[in-house]
C-alpha cells in the first residue's frame, strides 16, 4: 500500500458542457510526478450517478465525449502510478427521480442527506431494493474490464431505513417496523449481506483486488462491518466535521487489526466539493505527519474540476507536503506502534453490548433527532475522546482497544467514566489484574452489570451518584501547579467508600455549601467549597487507581489543565518504571514510538503545531513554529549502536544511564523522526 495518494473526486452535475475536454495525458502524469504522488484514487461512477467510462450498465456522463477513466489509467500506469477507482454506492443523483421509492426514509417519510426531493443535495439509497444489485454490477464491470488497482465503494455502511420495502421485509417476519432495534438489525443484515456478496464476486473476477466500503467511519468494535475490506481509508477532513481528534482515534484503534490503513484528508479549507478553497501548506505538512505518527499512509482528498485538468496550486501544494513523505517512509516500513496503555474504547463496548447509534456511522446529522439516543456510543465522544486527549498530551504511548482485543501486552489498561462489564470481561479483566496488569478506572466504570458491585477485589463500594454538584477535589500530596488547593470538578461524580486498610486515599473530595437553586445562590456560579474533606475522590490499591469521577469527559469537555495534572499524577504512579519513553515535548503535541523487529530498531516520532481557532467555527493551522532543545529517554531492548535524526541521517550523541538511553533532539519543526538501532 502506497504511502502518497491522491483521492480524486469527480462529482460533476449533468447540465455542466465540455466534461474532460481540457484532459491532457501529459499534463496529468507531469503534474502527478511533481506532486511526488504514486497512487491516485479516479472516479468511475460519481454520486451524480454519471459514470466517466464506456458502461454497458449506466449512462456516461451526457456530456463527456470518451471513455476518460481508460486514459487516466493509462496515462497514470505509465509512470508508476497505481489508479484505484471510485463508485458511489449510497448516491446516485440520476435514479433519484426514477425510483424515489429505494431511498432511504424516515418514520416520517422524509429522505437523507437532505429531507426531501425539492432541496438541493444528496439522497441516499436504501440497500433493500434493486439499486444493491445494479450498484454491484457496475462494480464488477469495472473490475472485469479495467485495470485497476483498487476499488473505493462510497457511502457504504448501514442505515436505519422506514422505506416501504423495509416495512414489509420487517412485517412478514412478524416485526415492528417502528421498532429501532428491528430496523438497526435488518440495516445490519443487509450490509453485512451486501459486503460479503461484493467480495466474493469481486475476487472471483480479481483474486487480492484491493476493497474498501468507505462510510465516514471505521466503527470500533464492529469487525463485521468491515469483513469486505482488504485494507483501511480513515477519512477524516479535520475542517471538514471530523476534528483533530477523529484520525488518532481511529488509527490507534486499526493498528490492532492488522490491516494496511491510511489516513484520508483533503486539501479544502472546509469540506468535500468546495472549490475554491485552500488550506494552508502547513495544515497539510502537520495532518499528513499526523498519518504518519499514527503509522498510516497519507491520502489528500481533491476534486477534479469538470475540464478534467488538475488544479496547479494544490497538486504545488500536494508537491511540498509529499516531497517530505517521500524522504520518510522508507523508515516506517515495517513498522508497528509502541504501546504501554490499552485504552478500552467505549464505542466499542457500545458494539459489544448490542447498541446502535448515528454518531459511530458519521450518520449523525442526517436522520435527525430520531434515533439520538445515549448509551456507551454517544458517551464515546466525551470519554474516549477525552482519553485520548489526557493521555496524547501526557506523553504517554497507548493504543485503542476493544474488549475482544488481547490485554497482556499492556501495562496498564483504562477503562472511561462508564465503561460496565458483562460476566465475560469483568472476568477476563480479573485474570488481567491477577497476571500483573494494572487498570486506571474512573467514573462507574468496572460495575458489573446487574449485580452492582464491582468485578474485582479492589477495596472500596460500588459507586453511587453524588448528590452535590459540583464537588472539588483536595489532593494528599500537593500538586506542582496548585500546591495543597482544592480546585473544582464540573462533571459527574460518585460518592464511595474505601477500605483504608487495602487502599490509599489520594484526594478527598469537598462539598459546595448548596447546590445552586432558584432561591439559593452564591455569586455568579456555584458555591465555594465548605474547604471540608467529605468523601474518597481518588483511591489506589493493589495495582488499580480509582478516580470517583468522570475524569475523562471532564477533560474533553471542560480541559482544566489540573485536571491533567491530577491523571498523570495517577497514571504515573501505575506506571511507574514500566514506561517506556519520556520526552519534554509540550501538552499540545504527539509522541508515538515504532519498533521494526526485522531490523532491529525503534523509531521516534515528535509532531507539533499550534491549532487557532478562526471564523465561526474552524479550528485550523498555519504556523509551524519549532520546539528547542527536546530531551528523550526510551528504554532501550538492547545494547544501542547509534541515535540518528532521520531521514536527515544527522547522528545524535547520546548516554546510557539507570537503564534508559537519553539524547537530546535539537530542533522539532512540525515532525521529527528519531532512529535508536540496535546492535544484532
Amino acid at each position: 500500500m502506497r504511502y502518497r495518494q491522491v483521492h480524486l473526486d469527480f462529482h460533476t452535475a449533468g447540465s455542466i458542457e465540455g466534461i474532460g475536454l481540457d484532459f491532457d495525458p501529459k499534463a496529468f502524469q507531469q503534474t502527478l510526478l511533481q506532486a511526488h504522488v504514486n497512487s491516485v484514487t479516479l472516479t468511475a461512477k460519481c454520486a451524480h450517478g454519471w459514470m466517466y467510462y464506456d458502461s454497458k450498465l449506466s449512462p456516461r456522463h451526457p456530456n463527456l465525449s470518451f471513455d476518460l477513466l481508460s486514459r487516466q489509467i493509462e496515462a497514470a500506469h505509465a509512470v508508476g502510478i497505481k489508479t484505484p477507482v471510485h463508485l458511489s454506492i449510497g448516491l446516485d443523483e440520476r435514479e433519484v427521480r426514477n425510483h424515489p421509492e429505494w431511498l432511504i426514509r424516515r418514520s416520517d417519510e422524509k429522505t437523507t442527506w437532505v429531507p426531501t426531493l425539492m432541496e438541493a443535495g444528496w439522497h441516499r439509497f436504501c440497500l433493500n431494493n434493486a439499486h444493491t444489485q445494479a450498484a454491484i454490477e457496475q462494480v464488477l464491470e469495472v473490475a472485469e474490464h479495467y485495470d485497476v488497482d483498487g476499488l473505493f465503494l462510497d457511502v457504504s455502511s448501514p442505515i436505519p431505513c422506514c422505506c416501504q420495502n423495509c416495512v414489509k421485509t420487517l412485517l412478514a417476519r412478524g416485526k415492528d417496523p417502528m421498532n429501532h432495534t428491528y430496523i438497526w438489525e435488518l440495516a445490519e443484515e443487509l450490509y453485512v449481506g451486501f459486503i460479503a456478496e461484493v467480495e466474493a464476486r469481486v475476487h472471483a473476477i480479481r483474486p487480492g483486488l484491493p476493497i474498501f466500503h468507505n462510510g465516514g467511519h471505521v466503527q470500533r468494535g464492529r469487525l463485521d462491518f468491515i469483513a469486505g475490506d482488504t485494507h483501511l481509508e480513515l477519512e477524516s477532513l479535520p475542517t471538514g466535521g471530523w476534528g483533530y481528534d477523529h484520525f488518532p482515534l481511529s488509527a490507534l484503534y486499526v493498528a490492532g487489526l492488522g490491516l494496511n490503513y491510511l489516513g484520508m484528508t483533503g486539501r479544502f479549507h472546509k469540506a468535500w466539493g468546495e472549490f475554491g478553497g485552500y488550506k494552508h501548506p502547513n495544515a497539510l505538512i502537520y495532518e499528513t505527519s499526523l498519518n504518519l505518527v499514527y503509522g498510516a499512509r497519507c491520502s489528500v482528498g481533491d476534486q477534479l474540476h469538470p475540464s478534467g485538468a488538475l488544479d496547479s496550486a494544490t497538486y504545488h501544494m500536494i508537491g511540498s507536503v509529499y516531497e517530505r513523505v517521500e524522504q520518510k517512509e522508507r523508515y516506517l516500513e515495517g513498522t508497528s506502534l509502541v504501546a504501554d496503555i490499552g485504552l478500552l474504547s467505549l464505542e466499542a463496548l457500545g458494539a459489544r453490548y448490542g447498541e446502535h447509534n448515528l454518531l459511530a456511522i458519521a450518520e449523525a446529522d442526517t436522520l435527525g433527532e430520531e434515533y439520538d439516543v445515549k448509551n456507551h456510543i454517544s458517551q464515546a465522544k466525551r470519554s474516549d475522546e477525552g482519553a485520548l486527549r489526557l493521555l496524547s498530551e501526557g506523553g504517554y504511548l497507548f493504543r485503542v482497544i476493544d474488549a475482544e482485543m488481547d490485554f497482556s501486552p499492556f501495562a496498564v489498561l483504562v477503562l472511561p467514566d462508564e465503561a460496565d462489564l458483562d460476566e465475560q470481561l469483568a472476568h477476563k479483566l480479573a485474570v488481567y489484574r491477577k497476571n500483573g496488569g494494572k487498570v486506571f478506572l474512573t467514573g462507574r466504570s468496572g460495575i458489573e452489570q446487574g449485580k452492582q458491585r464491582l468485578f474485582d477485589e479492589l477495596g472500596f463500594s460500588c459507586p453511587e451518584p453524588e448528590t452535590n454538584i459540583p464537588v472539588y477535589i483536595r489532593t494528599r500530596e500537593p500538586l506542582d501547579a496548585l500546591g495543597d488547593n482544592a480546585f473544582v470538578v464540573y462533571e459527574k461524580a460518585y460518592c464511595v467508600q474505601a477500605d483504608e486498610t487495602c487502599t490509599k486515599i489520594l484526594a478527598d473530595f469537598e462539598y459546595p455549601y448548596f447546590n445552586r437553586s432558584t432561591f439559593e445562590f452564591c455569586s455568579h456560579a456555584h458555591a465555594p467549597s465548605q474547604n471540608r474533606c467529605e468523601a474518597p475522590a481518588i483511591i489506589a490499591g493493589d495495582g488499580f487507581v480509582y478516580a470517583a469521577f468522570h475524569m475523562f469527559e471532564e477533560y474533553r469537555v471542560h480541559g482544566a489543565f489540573l485536571t491533567r495534572e491530577l491523571f498523570c499524577a495517577c497514571m504515573n504512579r501505575l506506571l511507574g518504571e514500566q514506561k517506556t519513553l519520556v520526552t519534554s515535548m509540550p501538552p499540545s503535541s504527539t509522541v508515538t514510538l515504532m519498533r521494526n523487529e526485522e531490523k532491529g530498531y525503534d523509531l521516534v516520532q515528535l509532531l507539533y503545531a499550534p491549532m487557532l481557532r478562526k471564523g465561526d467555527d474552524s479550528i485550523v493551522i498555519e504556523e509551524l513554529l519549532p520546539v528547542y532543545d527536546v530531551s528523550v529517554s526510551i528504554k532501550p531492548r538492547g545494547n544501542v549502536k547509534s541515535v540518528r535524526l532521520v531521514p536527515q541521517e544527522t547522528e545524535i550523541p547520546f548516554a546510557v544511564e539507570q537503564g534508559l538511553v537519553s539524547f537530546c533532539v535539537d530542533k522539532v519543526e512540525c515532525h521529527a523522526m528519531v532512529q535508536v538501532l540496535y546492535e544484532r
